[in-house]
């Protein structure tokens, strides 16, 4: 068992508790997530932010299935997609995966530090086919 699914089993039961207020909880949350970036979250590498909230793309490896097979029905291979408050870039990937090398995901991020994350995440997974704006 690696180290991450581990982490999963142990924390899922609590998950919905609202532990993420706490600070303690927070503490090792970044901790954690320092140790662990970048993460495997749906196939992408993605670094998340310690101090941000995405502990459910760390957790629930079946993070937001409802939106993905959304995703899937309407975005085709070529289509253009707007992406606005990218945040760290989970559904950006996910889009630029399906509209291919002739599709454009243009992706919106105002937050200078999330923006950040957004483009390293892009780069992480090699994908050219998004256009990033921080606006």
């Amino acid at each position: 068992m690696s180290f991450l699914k581990f982490v999963r089993a142990l924390v899922r039961p609590l998950m919905g508790k609202h532990l993420g207020r706490n600070r303690l909880v927070k503490f090792f949350y970044g901790i954690l997530v320092g140790f662990l970036n970048p993460i495997n979250v749906q196939g992408y590498k993605m670094f998340l932010d310690p101090k941000n909230d995405a502990l459910d793309l760390l957790i629930k490896p079946d993070f937001e299935t409802m939106e993905r097979e959304i995703f899937k029905k309407y975005i085709k291979s070529g289509n253009r997609v707007i992406d606005v408050g990218a945040n760290i870039g989970y559904h950006t990937l996910l889009m630029a995966d399906l509209v291919g090398d002739k599709g454009v995901v243009y992706a919106f991020e105002p937050t200078p530090k999330v923006f950040s994350l957004l483009k390293k995440n892009m780069e992480l997974n090699g994908f050219r086919n998004v256009a990033l704006i921080q606006k």
